[in-house]
């Protein structure tokens, strides 16, 4: 994906493109989240 994303930027005219890591690919992120959601919506 960060090859084709990369390559993408660069035709719409980039210079250099740094990806992060995704916050959804944590675990606390994701407990995090759902005690959220079941405190505020449940």
């Amino acid at each position: 994906m960060a090859i084709r994303n990369n390559e993408y930027f660069k035709v719409a005219g980039g210079d250099q493109i740094k990806l992060i890591p995704s916050l959804n690919d944590n675990q606390e992120w994701i407990v995090g989240l759902s005690k959220y959601i079941n405190e505020t919506f449940v």
